[in-house]
């Protein structure tokens, strides 16, 4: 490290961005979020009730399944907890969203299963 140049620039908190990361209850921060509809099986919803997977989760109705209402703010954040709950769960809204999971597992498979 020889390069190493020593400032005395102080890192200044923006507390309006920090009051937001407080009351925020999604994972990730972004000016927009969006929000997804899910259908969860009884088989799967205990544990999406006790560990909290989804930070903001609200039921939407309890029959025979769980529909279940979170807001995201990057596609990822939901598609990554889908997959590791397939086929215990699936996307209702945004179709857009349930589309790109079927084209990501699509790919997969086209690119893994030896015929």
């Amino acid at each position: 490290m020889k390069s190493l140049k020593i400032s005395s620039d102080k890192f200044v908190v923006d507390k309006n961005i920090l009051k937001e990361i407080e009351k925020s209850e999604i994972n990730f921060l972004s000016k927009e979020s969006k929000e997804v509809h899910l259908k969860i099986q009884n088989s799967a919803k205990e544990y999406f009730l006790r560990k909290k997977v989804l930070s903001n989760m609200k039921i939407v109705d309890n029959t025979d399944e769980y529909f279940v209402s979170t807001n995201i703010s990057f596609d990822d954040e939901i598609l990554n907890i889908v997959k590791q709950w397939i086929p215990y769960i699936e996307i209702l809204k945004p179709i857009e969203l349930q589309e790109k999971l079927e084209d990501v597992l699509k790919k997969y498979l086209d690119k893994n299963i030896k015929y």
